[in-house]
């Protein structure tokens, strides 16, 4: 038959006190894992049931947002400029962007040249 030994670190058994640490240390560690499990069941309750809404009604929601943003864009400061000068009238909603260009002519292979 095989025989065991015991090991033990410290070179003592564990006391009455170290079993009551342990057991307290024991105790709080699952009063937190409980509270963690019940929070995040609690978020969960509440975000998957407004996830769904949001889900649902994403269409409305998004035009909704992107109607405020571009009326929030497009209207004109409150004031006139800092420096006197009159307000620029609204933007009409068509942008005309004028700038300086060149053409660069191609070889023959197709690429640019440098």
């Amino acid at each position: 038959m095989q025989s065991y030994r015991v090991f033990m670190i410290g070179g003592r058994s564990a006391s009455w006190q170290d079993k009551l640490k342990l057991a307290l240390l024991a105790l709080a560690g699952g009063a937190v894992l409980v509270a963690a499990v019940i929070l995040s069941l609690g978020l969960a309750l509440v975000l998957i049931p407004l996830g769904f809404v949001a889900y649902l009604f994403r269409r409305p929601l998004l035009r909704a947002l992107f109607r405020q943003a571009s009326r929030s864009m497009g209207t004109p400061p409150p004031t006139g400029a800092p420096d006197g000068e009159p307000r620029r009238p609204a933007p009409t909603g068509t942008v005309t962007i004028e700038t300086d260009y060149r053409v660069v002519e191609t070889r023959e292979e197709g690429r640019p040249r440098t």
